[in-house]
């Protein structure tokens, strides 16, 4: 054999363990890589997902995921910096309002991931309504609050009331019975912390919400073309306005629910040192009345419902996780998402952290018996909500309305057209 064979022999034999070795490398490469993902939160703490995370990547080894809890104050903000930037996360926390306005920076899910029925075996049906557009998913929830009636138990035991009331005409009688009104007309102690504008009542936009859902009143036409919560029901009966007027007058002088005034202190802090008998709120308010007064007896039982409601209808406040469409990975995203708010262990893990109501069917008949959360879990099938697009700005209406309102500046029926048409204006921005 020729030296010139040999050397093209040998040369041949170095290329094809060159390319092997070259394969060998990138495959081992490819095989260690891993997909990162980042998911921005706001109110739980790494610990809240730690557990959930470490199970997922059991299964999914090639995924990581890093979790940053975000300032709630900034977080909107921080967040369309960080998509103008091209900067933002994979998965972002949305609130249960907010999908009007984030539906288009949004990825659905894909039918691997979760399916309308999947989503509609797995929670309460006000999901659905939250978290879905024109049959696609574009986020899913990790708890489900709702709004509740605290009641002070040493209060309510010195004026022999035995059971907190289950019906708004009761929680009008009991707060009547419980409240203080000196011969000057000064509250001493109120009844409820109940009828205010925001400027003293925690989650007072919810609060009339709830009422105007109850009461019958469509909040926003079927095709989102506008609001009209003061339109007239099918009976003739203008039923957002009725709610409005039920509100109210626990803050008017005039009427004999008069108990409350925006002078008085703050609601949780009223009902905390115990100047305020009764109050509407959600159960991560819980902690933060014991912090404020560790030797409070007080109760949480289901929100009040109208006389003779043949069908419950309770008022949620919950985010869902939400895959960006700017992320570069969003099937494992999907993927991710899925696991942590419909995999029982996950969901779970999540649940015993934080001690938030779960959004899953299967956890929530475990915790209805729970002396905190039980009243929260047991309504949380029969809640209800409107997609109210910017909840901060609607706050703000609200608020504007009732002060309009106490103030004497407007009816009750001109303050609820006027707040009206300003949601309806928000709406058009979208």
């Amino acid at each position: 054999m020729s030296n010139s064979r040999l050397a093209i022999i040998s040369l041949s034999i170095v290329l094809i363990v060159s390319l092997f070795g070259a394969f060998y490398f990138f495959r081992r490469a490819d095989l260690g890589a891993k997909t990162p993902l980042t998911f921005w939160g706001v109110y739980d703490d790494a610990e809240s997902f730690s557990s959930a995370i470490a199970g997922f990547q059991k299964l999914y080894p090639n995924i990581s995921v890093n979790y940053v809890k975000k300032d709630e104050t900034t977080y909107e903000s921080d967040l369309l910096n960080a998509l103008a930037l091209d900067e933002a996360p994979d998965i972002i926390m949305i609130h249960n309002s907010w999908l009007p306005k984030y539906a288009n920076k949004l990825a659905s899910a894909p039918d691997t991931a979760v399916s309308i029925k999947t989503l509609r075996d797995s929670f309460p049906g006000v999901v659905e309504q939250d978290f879905t557009a024109s049959g696609k998913i574009f986020a899913l929830p990790l708890n489900l609050d709702t709004l509740a009636l605290f009641y002070n138990k040493k209060l309510f035991n010195s004026q022999n009331i035995a059971f907190p009331p289950a019906t708004w005409d009761e929680f009008s009688d009991d707060s009547a019975k419980l409240k203080k009104i000196n011969q000057a007309g000064k509250i001493e102690r109120a009844g409820a912390a109940f009828g205010g504008s925001a400027d003293s009542i925690n989650r007072e936009s919810d609060i009339l919400s709830l009422l105007m859902l109850q009461s019958g009143a469509a909040m926003v036409k079927d095709d989102f073309s506008e609001a009209s919560f003061f339109h007239s029901g099918e009976n003739g009966q203008y039923p957002g306005q009725n709610a409005l007027n039920f509100y109210v007058s626990f803050a008017n002088p005039k009427s004999s629910n008069y108990t409350w005034n925006d002078n008085l202190h703050y609601s949780i802090d009223a009902f905390s040192e115990g100047s305020a008998a009764m109050m509407i709120n959600y159960s991560h308010k819980i902690n933060e009345v014991k912090t404020k007064n560790p030797f409070l007896d007080f109760g949480v039982a289901p929100v009040p419902q109208l006389k003779g409601a043949d069908i419950q209808v309770n008022y949620p406040d919950y985010w869902g996780a939400a895959v960006l469409s700017k992320s570069k990975n969003t099937s494992a995203s999907w993927t991710f998402t899925s696991y942590l708010s419909l995999n029982l262990d996950a969901a779970n893990s999540y649940f015993q952290t934080t001690k938030r109501p779960p959004a899953l069917r299967s956890l929530i008949s475990s915790c209805q018996n729970d002396p905190d959360i039980g009243s929260f879990c047991s309504q949380s099938l029969s809640a209800r909500s409107w997609p109210k697009i910017d909840n901060n700005k609607i706050d703000i209406i609200f608020s504007d309305m009732i002060k309009s309102i106490l103030s004497g500046k407007l009816s009750s029926s001109d303050a609820l057209r006027q707040a009206e048409d300003n949601v309806t204006l928000l709406m058009k921005q979208l």
